[in-house]
């Protein structure tokens, strides 16, 4: 008896466990409606994440687009810059080429507007990519704000899965319990019914079997303790089919609720996804949907890794779009301080070339005077090199005729000389002072030549030495006067 009343206490034991679970139901179909309403944010999510990738991408190729365009303008600004410099100073070498240098400059003016006209789209179009940044910035924000939102979400359904898998099955075990024991319950009672037929038909041989003998007494006696013992185990069968009877509608009951409890789970589970089969085991459908959520949970924390990705690579690209503007800003800066050095020293150069131009022009008045007074110089030294001609002809003769003097002269010392042979010594003194009185003549003679030769020279010659006209005159002449006085 004793360990048929403990059995009895266990089983109502489980069965009070199983009905307290009964209030998990309204928080499964709780669960199951917030699950389904996650599936639907996620979808939104997903969709509203493949359009954010999908302006990203847009967004990154206009950039890259930009970084080209801000390349070659770069490259063209460059290439201009020296191409125009190199002209500017190859036409600053040539004078002659001035509408080209004018050329050049309108041309490098305009190409100086375009690039400004240029830098200022490219300003706008940073201020509305900038723009546009901060709102997808801000949109990105509220994705991971809610993204976080979602996780905690998904979190908490995990964990409450989890708690449910567990309840489930701990009730499942405990379900299996209950139906070992009632079938335990089950055999006990057959026992108990073949002992029960075999205890009535011990007492009808024992009652035949009395009446046989005729003792009353103690058949009656012992009748009594057989009534008494079958009534004892009547009651406890009966007590125990009651048990069995209630713990047979309790399992019917919990069989029932679970077989209602599967059904609205899978009547949600066909109305969350129409093309997946319904599953027979809660068990199973439950580690699925388990998984599901796992799988879209690491998906969304693989969009989210994604975005977090292409964030830093736009801000990346954001970086390098500013260093690239402020390097673009620093070669404008740098190109309008060439052009201004280049300006300045244009405007320089001009005034170095209106003073050459003015020193060039002043310099042809000044060698023109300089021609004209080159050739009044040239009419007046051919005038004068023919009065030289002249006076040297008229010299030439005067020495001819001075010659022909000293021909006669010698001719005279030679006759002379002669005499002196001839005459005595005491003749001799009127001779030398012949010879005497002949010499200062022709020192004088030689004496008025020369003053003659002196005057001739410095009334023709002004501008030429006068050694170049005297000294053959001076030579020849003294030449004559030694002669004289070394032959007297």
């Amino acid at each position: 008896m004793l360990p048929g009343k403990s059995l009895n206490v266990s089983i109502l034991l489980t069965i009070l466990e199983l009905l307290s679970k009964k209030a998990t139901l309204q928080e499964l179909t709780d669960l199951q409606d917030t699950v389904n309403d996650l599936i639907q944010e996620n979808r939104l999510l997903f969709d509203e994440k493949s359009l954010l990738y999908d302006s990203l991408c847009k967004q990154s190729s206009k950039l890259d687009n930009y970084r080209l365009q801000i390349e070659n303008l770069k490259h063209l600004l460059l290439s201009s810059t020296e191409i125009s410099f190199k002209r500017r100073f190859a036409n600053f070498r040539d004078e002659d080429n001035q509408e080209s240098n004018v050329d050049e400059n309108q041309r490098l003016l305009e190409i100086l507007k375009n690039t400004h006209e240029e830098y200022e789209d490219l300003l706008k179009k940073y201020d509305t990519l900038r723009s546009s940044y901060k709102i997808i910035d801000g949109e990105h924000k509220n994705d991971r704000e809610s993204l976080f939102k979602l996780n905690e979400k998904l979190d908490l359904y995990e964990k409450r899965f989890e708690t449910h898998d567990s309840e489930k099955y701990v009730s499942e075990k405990l379900l299996i319990g209950v139906q070992t024991n009632l079938e335990r319950c089950q055999v006990d009672l057959n026992k108990a019914r073949k002992e029960c037929e075999k205890e009535k038909k011990r007492i009808l041989e024992m009652q035949l079997r009395f009446a046989a003998n005729n003792d009353t007494t103690e058949v009656q006696y012992s009748l009594d303790l057989l009534r008494r013992e079958r009534d004892d185990f009547e009651n406890e069968v009966s007590l125990i089919e009651n048990l069995l009877k209630s713990s047979f509608n309790d399992l019917n009951l919990l069989k029932e609720k679970n077989f209602i409890f599967d059904n609205d789970m899978t009547s949600n589970c066909q109305k969350n996804s129409s093309s997946e089969e319904p599953t027979k085991i809660i068990g199973r459908e439950n580690i699925h949907e388990n998984d599901a959520s796992k799988l879209e949970l690491s998906e969304l924390k693989a969009a989210f890794l994604e975005l977090n990705r292409s964030f830093e690579r736009q801000v990346d690209d954001k970086k390098e779009l500013n260093d690239e503007i402020f390097t673009l800003q620093k070669a404008l800066d740098d190109c309008e301080n060439d052009l201004r050095r280049v300006r300045k020293d244009f405007l320089e150069l001009n005034a170095l070339r209106e003073k050459e131009t003015e020193d060039w022009k002043q310099f042809q008045a000044d060698l023109q005077i300089a021609v004209v007074v080159a050739n009044d110089f040239k009419v007046e030294a051919q005038d004068e090199i023919e009065k030289l001609t002249l006076e040297n002809s008229q010299l030439n003769d005067q020495v001819s005729m001075l010659k022909c003097e000293l021909d006669k002269l010698r001719n005279k010392s030679n006759s002379c000389e002669e005499s002196m042979k001839n005459h005595s010594f005491a003749s001799s003194s009127p001779s030398s002072f012949s010879g005497n009185k002949t010499s200062p003549e022709l020192k004088a003679k030689l004496t008025g030549y020369l003053s003659s030769i002196e005057t001739t020279t410095n009334a023709s010659t002004p501008f030429m030495g006068k050694s170049k006209y005297l000294m053959p005159h001076i030579i020849l002449l003294l030449s004559l006067s030694n002669a004289t006085i070394l032959n007297p």
